[in-house]
């Protein structure tokens, strides 16, 4: 399902999906990603951008096929 480095050198699309704690939805969303890429016989990538989850998500995004990436927590500021 979705992309290979046998098949091509970069994949065509690559879906973005943020995460920080989303363990119970983030199984669905990549398989969801990945079904329709498959179905439109597209080649693409799903990357977990993952922003510091303690939950498990990134080893269900990885166990998934997707690849995950760790970005920098930020602090959310309030601003007025």
């Amino acid at each position: 399902m979705g992309w290979s480095l046998e098949q091509t050198s970069r994949p065509e699309v690559s879906v973005i999906m943020p995460c920080l704690n989303e363990a119970e939805t983030i199984g669905t969303c990549i398989r969801k990603a990945q079904k329709t890429m498959q179905e439109l016989m597209i080649e693409g990538e799903v990357i977990v951008a993952d922003n510091g989850s303690t939950d498990g998500s990134t080893q269900i995004a990885t166990h998934m096929g997707a690849r995950v990436e760790h970005t920098c927590p930020q602090k959310v500021t309030e601003t007025r």
